[in-house]
């Protein structure tokens, strides 16, 4: 039975060394043609150079905050929307991210209007985002995807923790993918 399993394995490295190659060009071919598809849909998803669909950023720029119900500064937020960037880009393993949930948990807690919600929201900005964190990488930066502060919670979140976060917002009066 051994015997068999190890000509099995040597069967598989066999075909991986001879077809390798090909496969390599398959991949790329499938990523390349992609980047054709999104970027012919981002053609004919804008009128006057505005695009039709809202995006990431179109969600963070309609967003207003009213200074006079700011319990925290600009610096404030930018620190806190970079505590919760480093909260959600812990290390991981593969695609299986990790993150950081009682400091996500913790930066909301200490906010206490509407306000200061949207103002963290706006300092975090749209970051490209990659399967379990940053995309920073050559091949994650090709592949990630834009999203605001509200996207990543939405990726990185358990339910569980998704409505933990979201009550945190529904009691400043807002719901947590108003502006995603």
């Amino acid at each position: 039975m051994q015997f068999l399993s190890m000509k099995k394995g040597q069967n598989i490295l066999k075909f991986i060394e001879k077809y390798w190659l090909t496969l390599v060009i398959i991949l790329a071919i499938i990523l390349f043609f992609n980047k054709i598809k999104a970027f012919i849909s981002s053609i004919f998803d804008t009128v006057s150079g505005k695009s039709i669909t809202p995006t990431a950023s179109d969600a963070v720029d309609s967003m207003t905050v009213s200074n006079s119900n700011l319990t925290i500064t600009p610096a404030d937020a930018q620190v806190k929307a970079d505590e919760l960037l480093t909260a959600m880009n812990e290390s991981s393993f593969l695609f299986f991210g990790s993150h950081d949930f009682n400091s996500i948990q913790s930066v909301f807690a200490s906010l206490k209007t509407s306000d200061d919600f949207k103002l963290v929201i706006k300092s975090f900005g749209i970051k490209r985002y990659y399967a379990n964190g940053l995309a920073d990488g050559l091949v994650t930066r090709f592949l990630g995807t834009d999203m605001n502060l509200l996207g990543w919670l939405d990726q990185e979140l358990s339910s569980d923790e998704k409505t933990t976060i979201s009550a945190m917002f529904k009691s400043v009066g807002l719901s947590m993918f108003d502006y995603k």
